[in-house]
């Protein structure tokens, strides 16, 4: 079995618990857990990865009560007592936003390359519990990484037929599918306006799909 592309980001900061403060460990197996600050070791090394969290510069270990853990090639999430709240059923994961999660699932697993990844995974959303919220009919999302895609400011960027729109909590397509990429911010971070790349132009556009003005660069 080939190992996966490890999901680290160092970042500078604190780290924060929710009930205590807890840090990863790899085990002489290559196995991931995580330990208490004492050194006593409070969900067992049993992973093959795990996903770190840095929002704001800081090392995020369960900053929203959830972590994201991988066996066999499959994600879901675990609480800070090493709880498995949403299964390991998922081909891919990123952090909840605003309460809910872009997952992944029914793509084909590759390992021809120096790490393994799906492709053609479709995508959508699912709340702590598991429950899918949003169907799994989006092709992609607007972000390589796993702490950045997901809902700003109520909507959410994905793709369909290679085009990005924006969606809201409901699923509905607020924004037309209709942009090349979404650049600064991956979508609307300041909840006020996006970046967006169409016809070769960059532009910033409001939370409606209207431009406010090109980007000079």
């Amino acid at each position: 079995m080939k190992t996966t592309l490890l999901t680290f980001a160092i970042c500078l900061g604190s780290i924060i618990g929710f009930s205590q403060d807890l840090k990863p460990f790899q085990d002489v197996n290559g196995k991931f857990g995580f330990m208490s600050d004492d050194g006593k070791v409070v969900i067992p090394a049993i992973y093959d990865e795990v996903s770190y969290n840095c929002n704001n510069g800081e090392n995020a270990f369960f900053d929203d009560g959830t972590m994201a853990v991988s066996q066999n090639y499959k994600w879901g999430f675990i609480d800070n007592q090493g709880k498995i709240i949403v299964p390991l059923i998922y081909d891919r994961v990123y952090e909840f936003k605003e309460g809910l999660a872009c997952v992944a699932k029914g793509g084909i697993l590759d390992t021809s390359g120096s790490y393994s990844r799906y492709k053609k995974s479709k995508y959508g959303f699912i709340d702590k519990n598991g429950k899918t919220v949003i169907p799994f009919n989006f092709d992609n999302t607007s972000s390589g990484c796993d702490y950045d895609a997901g809902f700003y400011g109520g909507l959410a960027a994905l793709s369909k037929k290679g085009k990005y729109g924006f969606i809201d909590k409901k699923g509905k397509v607020v924004i037309d599918f209709k942009f090349d990429e979404i650049i600064y911010g991956r979508g609307f971070m300041d909840g006020i306006k996006s970046g967006v790349l169409m016809d070769g132009k960059k532009y910033y556009i409001d939370k409606t799909g209207k431009i406010l003005e090109e980007i000079k660069e």
